[in-house]
């Protein structure tokens, strides 16, 4: 009787809509004013009165989810695999919690609420999926995303765990040409408190000469705080798709799988039609899920999204960016969809631009001026284009982090090399202390009080 009663409601439900939608009043010319590059306007379900959802049996369906009614629906977006966006204008920050609590009568409980500089971020949680929200209030948009999480998973609760080491990152050093005057590439390492690592990107991959997976791997283990001996990755963070960050896990995998642990990974590259610059293939399908799924079975996914905090240890990533922002427009490069970030370890803030672009720089500015305030930050794009000195005066940082060779960051930041970003090259420069990711890995570990970070280095073992 329940399933009948289930499905007598849907159809209710359903032919409710359609009248609400036949007597809106709104014509197709109306609602075109809102659409960008033909995006989907007709996917999401309208805000109905006085209809109850049976959820005796768990949460309603994603696709039954109301539209959030106080602001101007625009449009729906594709946004990877089991991701639907729904984008609205003229949205109203002070009905957001109704929002929720009617969500929550839907049986999807708000497990996350992060407001920064006046935008606001909540995600609610079922077992049909989870819903996030996130408010911009430079131009008063809402964003909605239905995420299933088909082939993903919500982040767990961190277990219990005994500290036996400090935080710490590692700039790792890639197998750069010393000559090479377009030097790009990036990896890092995070060190936390139990002995996991966190890593981000991880370099090229290089079929001759010292590989970036030798230089990562050797260090994982050399570094291995653990008295189990275990190497044990709590999650990899790719950040777009791009080779030179993400194609040292290929070798990786097939070299060293057998002797480390991967429990999570993190990804939101979208959808390939929301690009200008198409990606070369690191979206829901192929690598790495491909590879993932060959040497790493246990692994699992993580599609984060704006505002969310993802904690390891005591030790959390806050999103501060995905390519979701960037709705209604296109992303003009395939950087644009960098994930950036801002860990908190310790008291000591480090924000990860990864390769953004000009695009995702004016975004960033919009969005938080400058209380994205952070004591380390990674240099966008590795010098070379992207960032700005309003941008890097925001942030504010004491040390900046530089993912290039020595003779990059020597022209870069002399105004004699190649690249547009010269002039925020030079206020950096100038106004912090640098570390280069060449020669000796230089390790900061994140100890608090006034000094707040001490430095310390590791010759990389290349074999």
């Amino acid at each position: 009787m329940k399933t009948l009663k289930k499905i007598f409601l849907i159809l209710l439900t359903l032919s409710m809509i359609s009248a609400t939608a036949s007597c809106s009043g709104q014509s197709p010319q109306d609602q075109s004013e809102h659409d960008t590059e033909n995006p989907d306007t007709s996917t999401a379900t309208e805000a109905t009165e006085g209809i109850k959802y049976d959820t005796s049996s768990g949460p309603v369906t994603l696709d039954l989810v109301p539209k959030f009614a106080d602001a101007s629906y625009a449009a729906s977006y594709p946004s990877g695999k089991g991701i639907k966006q729904l984008y609205y204008t003229s949205s109203k920050l002070d009905k957001i919690d109704e929002y929720v609590s009617a969500l929550g009568e839907l049986g999807y409980k708000k497990t996350e609420d992060n407001s920064i500089n006046g935008n606001r971020f909540v995600t609610c949680y079922g077992e049909n999926g989870l819903i996030h929200i996130t408010y911009l209030n430079h131009n008063k948009s809402l964003t909605v995303i239905l995420d299933s999480l088909e082939g993903s998973v919500y982040k767990e609760t961190e277990p219990e765990y005994v500290k036996i080491t400090d935080t710490s990152l590692a700039v790792i050093s890639l197998d750069y040409d010393s000559e090479d005057t377009d030097a790009s590439g990036m990896s890092y390492v995070i060190t936390l408190e139990d002995g996991r690592y966190v890593i981000i990107d991880g370099g090229y991959n290089k079929s001759t000469g010292v590989r970036d997976q030798n230089i990562l791997f050797n260090y994982l283990k050399d570094n291995n705080k653990r008295k189990d001996g275990k190497i044990v990755i709590a999650a990899w963070i790719f950040t777009h798709d791009h080779s030179d960050h993400h194609g040292a896990f290929s070798g990786f995998c097939q070299d060293y799988s057998s002797e480390v642990e991967l429990q999570y990974y993190v990804q939101n590259f979208g959808d390939k039609s929301r690009y200008k610059q198409q990606p070369s293939g690191w979206l829901d399908t192929g690598i790495p899920n491909d590879l993932i799924a060959t040497y790493f079975k246990n692994a699992k996914k993580i599609v984060p999204h704006t505002g969310q905090k993802l904690t390891f240890c005591n030790t959390e990533f806050e999103i501060i960016c995905t390519q979701e922002n960037h709705a209604p427009n296109k992303m003009e490069w395939v950087n644009d969809a960098s994930i950036i970030f801002r860990m908190n370890a310790n008291g000591v803030k480090t924000l990860f631009l990864a390769d953004a672009e000009a695009q995702t720089t004016n975004l960033l500015g919009k969005m938080y001026a400058d209380s994205i305030k952070s004591d380390i930050m990674q240099i966008a794009h590795h010098g070379y284009s992207g960032g700005s000195i309003a941008l890097y005066q925001n942030v504010d940082p004491n040390w900046t982090l530089w993912p290039t060779n020595q003779t990059c960051f020597d022209q870069r930041t002399t105004g004699k090399g190649n690249g547009t970003a010269q002039s925020q090259n030079q206020w950096a420069a100038k106004n912090t202390t640098c570390y280069v990711a060449d020669g000796d890995i230089e390790i900061l570990t994140f100890v608090g009080g006034e000094s707040k970070i001490s430095v310390s280095s590791y010759t990389p073992n290349k074999n």
